[in-house]
This record gives C-alpha cells, structure tokens and sequence, in this order.
C-alpha cells in the first residue's frame, strides 16, 4: 500500500563502514534522536500544540524497547533544547554512536519550510526563511546513512511556510535513500499536516505511535513484533481510513508519504502492545517542581461510554453519553495537598488549614487538600510549575473532563453511578454522609474503597477543576466529582458542575493534575 518515492540526495557524505563493524559477539544497539518544538523565540512561527507530546510520547515507547535516546525539546534549556546548535551537535556526537549492526530512529515534530527546492526543519531560534538558521532534512537522512545499519527517519514538519504559494509539502526534493533505509513524512506537497485537539497529538504521529505501540494489528508481524515495512502500510491505511472522522472540517486531504528500503525480515520494535506500557493504576513518583514529588497513577489506554444512562438516579440532562477513546496518561493520585501548594506558590489559601477556627483547628493539615482556590489560581500553579526543565515529563495540566471521568469509572462503565457500584454510603468518601464537614487528609477513603487504578478521593473531599468549559458557547468552568459537603446525587461519576466565574473560590473546590501529553 505505501508508496515508493524516487528520491536524489547528493551524496556529499562519503566514507567507508567497514572500518565501523564490531566484533561480532557485541549485540546490536538501538539509538534514537527525537526533536520537538511547540513554541518559537523567533517571529514568523505560529504556536503549534502537540509537537513535543509527538517526541515525547515516542520516547517512552522506544524506552520500553531498550532504545538509548536523546530528546531535544524547545521548551527545555541547555544543553536539551531544541537550538540548531545542539542539532548539530547531537549530528556530529550522538548519531556517530550507531554502528552498522544498529538501529537508528530520528523523528522531528515541528515547524518545516521548503526554502529553492529543499526542505528543512525548524529549529527553535531558527530564522523565518533563512536556511543558515534551520536543520536541512537531506543532511539528517546522509548522516543517520553515512553511520547505522538501519535507519529510520519520521519527519512531521509540514506545519507551516511562509510564502504559500510554495505549498506546505517538503517532499519536492528528490531523495535516493539508501537499502536499509526508510522516510516517514507526514503529508504531500501542498498539503497541510494536521493536529488533533482529541488526539493530542499531529495525526500523522498518532498513527505512527499508535504503529509503534502494536495498537495497528497491521504493523505487527506474527512474531509481535514491528517492521518497518508492516508500520508504513498500518499508517497509510489507517490515515486514510480514519482522517475524515479525525478532520471533518479540513478543507483537503492530508496524505503521508513514506519511502522503505528496510528487509521485512528487519525488526524495529520487539517489545509492542500493551504490555509495554506500565500496567493499569501503575504508580510512579515525579518530581513536579524544586523539592516537590507527586505520585502519579498510569490511565490505561481504552474505549468508554461517559456520562449517564437515561435511568440513572438523580440524572441532569447535560450527562449526556459519548464514547470517549483513551489514549493512557498519567493522573495525580490524590488531590493537589496543602503542603504541594505551598512549596509552589509560598502561601496557604485553605480554609481548613489548621490555624483557622472551624472543624479543622489544631490538626497538621498539610495532607489535607488545599481548596479556596479558584480556576485562575490553578493556572498560576501550572505556570510556576511548567517553567523551562529538564524535568522527565511533558508539563503537568489539569484534566478535561472526559479525561477525569473515564479515570473515576475505573474501567467499571457508566452503568452503576460510582466506580464501586450503585449505592453510597459514609465509608466510601467524604461527603455529606460522612458528617465531617470538612476536608480529610487525602487517601482517607482508599481502603474501604479502593479504586482499580489506586485512585483516591475522586469522589467526594473536594470538587475539583477541570481544564476545558461547559460548553462551547460558555465561559463556565467545569468541576467534578462532588465535596465533602456534597449530597449523594451530586457525587456521582457523571455530574457536571459548572461556575461561570474562573475566580470563584470555595472551601468546597481544589484540583488534581495530570501528565499532559
């Protein structure tokens, strides 16, 4: 199905290998050089989404299959972000480290321009049409030829040109690639590569992860495992077949071009499916900011049915059932606590703080979760925390809503109002049953009701803020998952509550954040 490109690189690099074999007991390695860049420091560059959730989601992947990799992000600093220095650099000492028994990966996701003829990426304090500023695409495929045995490049930089009358495409320039090599480009000449505010990724690296992981059954051979050759057919078929559902308003089609010179019998990923994510509810510890570790549990990837049936108890109109496709990320374990915020922020908004006169006065409150906080101070939190790092994550977020509820449910779908079943009473959670009347330290609840991804606190203790917005035509801000003071009807999985003012602050509302990827 993928087509075989004619492409004319001028072989400007040229060396002998023999001398690069090793000994032959010496197993073969896997090494792979990801670049992303989402935000630019030079004018001419739109803001994309998504191109450094590509790179970053791909190296967890690789990372699972034992790749060594080097990431470069634009929103990283030093020696890690994505400056054409360090793309040189990372040319000229990383690549080199492959020999002829090994694999190399390299994989762009930014901006690309198509400058007299010859494609280029962008990077992150490239100049607006000036090729001295910018990565030559022709160069990355001679060195990643010139030193691996198998070489493998994606290439998503089709986002952005500046004279449109040339097209968004970087495939004008003819390429002979080599045997054992293989390109993955997101889209044709004059076509435009897309993002996708669902998929939060570009679609063409959805597909690509989405390969990757197993998740295509075409790109897996019996052996489970992924060739190059099986990957290019499972993501052009897949584009094709899924891009009108994931772009309906696009105005022309989107359509990948890849070129493969890699024997079927080549293997790129040993390690595919499921199995090489963490295991569902999985728990993993991050250092969010100076000093500030969270625990973390894994979402599986799956299919759900949100909100609630029509005879559900208690039931609002807006509980309206979607199906919702979950791609897996990370969920804080418990709401943000006292102490988490104020090792961010510096100050401690809470009501129940222990030093105020109410039901919580003389109690170490600092594994409490901290509350009176409104939309507006969430987002400061998430400036403060998601400054420029070396930090291994993408940026820390506060969930959409359907993100939220498919974790609540637990895989338990949306017949039975909270995830351990149909009934509440005052031993699952804080609410008003519980007749506290006031927070708890977070976790409280876990042993007698456990979650099945070790969640805790999803219902009740404090409602909690979520990203997106009531509706599309409101300002309203979304919170889930009821409080302490809440009635039963109110906590269930599927309520929707919304607040109009993004500064409203209660003792009833806090937050809980997730690995945005």
């Amino acid at each position: 199905m993928f087509r075989k490109l004619a492409w004319l690189l001028p072989l400007a690099l040229v060396a002998t290998l023999l001398s690069l074999v090793p000994a032959q007991d010496a197993p073969p390695k896997k090494f792979a050089l990801l670049i992303g860049v989402n935000k630019y420091t030079k004018p001419g560059f739109d803001e994309l989404k998504y191109a450094e959730a590509d790179v970053i989601a791909l190296s967890e992947v690789l990372k699972a299959d034992g790749f060594e990799v080097k990431l470069l992000l634009g929103s990283a600093t030093g020696a890690d972000q994505a400056t054409q220095k360090n793309i040189d650099a990372a040319l000229a000492e990383f690549v080199p480290k492959a020999t002829v028994r090994d694999t190399l990966i390299v994989a762009m996701s930014g901006h690309g321009q198509e400058l007299d003829g010859k494609p280029y990426f962008c990077p992150v304090d490239g100049l607006n049409r000036t090729p001295a500023s910018l990565v030559s695409v022709a160069r990355v495929v001679d060195v990643a030829e010139l030193h691996a045995g198998v070489r493998v490049v994606f290439v998503d930089a089709c986002r952005n040109d500046p004279d449109p009358t040339k097209g968004r495409g970087i495939d004008r320039n003819k390429i002979t690639l080599k045997a054992n090599s293989a390109l993955f480009l997101s889209c044709a000449s004059n076509q435009k590569a897309l993002e996708s505010e669902t998929l939060k990724h570009g679609l063409f690296f959805h597909c690509v992860l989405e390969g990757m992981r197993g998740a295509l059954k075409d790109a897996v051979n019996a052996n489970g495992e992924v060739t190059p050759g099986r990957l290019a057919t499972a993501v052009e078929e897949t584009f094709a077949a899924k891009f009108d559902e994931w772009a309906p308003k696009a105005s022309r089609k989107q359509e990948p071009q890849i070129a493969n010179y890699i024997p079927a019998s080549r293997v790129l990923i040993a390690k595919t499916g499921l199995a090489s994510l963490p295991k569902p509810g999985e728990e993993r510890d991050f250092e969010i900011y100076t000093g500030v570790k969270m625990t973390f549990c894994w979402i599986p990837p799956g299919k759900a049915i949100l909100g609630s049936p029509a005879s559900e108890e208690g039931r609002f109109k807006d509980e309206v059932e979607h199906e919702f496709n979950c791609k897996g990320f990370w969920l804080g374990k418990y709401e943000v606590t006292q102490a988490e915020w104020i090792a961010v922020i510096g100050s401690n908004p809470s009501a129940f703080d222990g030093m105020r006169d109410n039901k919580a006065k003389g109690l170490d409150t600092t594994r409490y979760p901290v509350e009176t906080v409104s939309w507006d101070d969430c987002q400061k939190f998430l400036e403060k925390v998601n400054q420029p790092s070396k930090k291994p994550f993408r940026k820390i977020a506060l969930p959409h809503e359907d993100e939220w509820e498919y974790a609540c449910r637990g895989g338990k779908g949306n017949q039975q109002p909270y995830y351990w079943g149909k009934a509440i009473t005052a031993q699952e959670a804080n609410t008003s049953m519980a007749k506290l009347d006031r927070t708890a330290i977070v976790g409280s609840y876990a042993k007698a009701a456990p979650h099945p991804w070790n969640l805790c606190d999803m219902t009740g203790n404090v409602f909690e803020w979520c990203k997106n917005k009531y509706s599309s035509d409101s300002q309203s801000r979304v919170l889930r998952g009821g409080s302490w003071s809440s009635l039963p009807g109110v906590c269930r999985a599927a309520y929707r509550y919304s607040l109009v003012v993004p500064g409203f602050r209660d003792d009833i509302v806090g937050f809980r954040v997730v690995l945005d990827l």
